[in-house]
């Protein structure tokens, strides 16, 4: 009989356990998932962006300071203005620019109403600050 000789595996004797086989793929997928979770977790997750406002005014000559509190407009310590009588003062004096003085609360859809009337009466210039407390 003839003896038939057997190929050597590569990874050596066939009596070893091949326990490396199955051990380091799971060691390199855990360091991997490792470094996956130290990377996402190192970077800053933001919730918001904080606004500060200005505190100061520096207007122009031809400029108009508005200060607006509980949804109302006024002029230099004058009455309340609605947003029409103030379409009117602006049309009239061709103000460049316009600078307001609002509270916290003061509602943005109002503000925003503003800011349509002054596109089209071609103010460019608008400016905003938050009233000292």
């Amino acid at each position: 009989m003839c003896a038939s000789k057997t190929t050597p595996l590569p990874f050596g004797d066939k009596n070893k356990n091949y326990f490396f086989l199955i051990f380091f793929p799971l060691v390199n997928l855990i360091l991997l998932l490792f470094i996956l979770l130290l990377l996402l977790y190192s970077f800053p997750f933001v919730q918001g962006i904080e606004i500060r406002l200005p505190q100061e005014i520096y207007a122009l000559n031809s400029s108009l300071i508005l200060t607006v509190k509980e949804n109302n407009f006024y002029m230099e310590k004058n009455k309340p203005l609605s947003l029409k009588e103030l379409e009117n003062i602006l049309s009239q004096k061709r103000y460049n620019s316009l600078f307001l003085k609002s509270e916290r609360n003061v509602s943005l859809a109002l503000l925003a109403e503003l800011w349509n009337i002054c596109k089209r009466l071609n103010i460019e210039r608008i400016g905003i600050t938050t009233l000292s407390e």
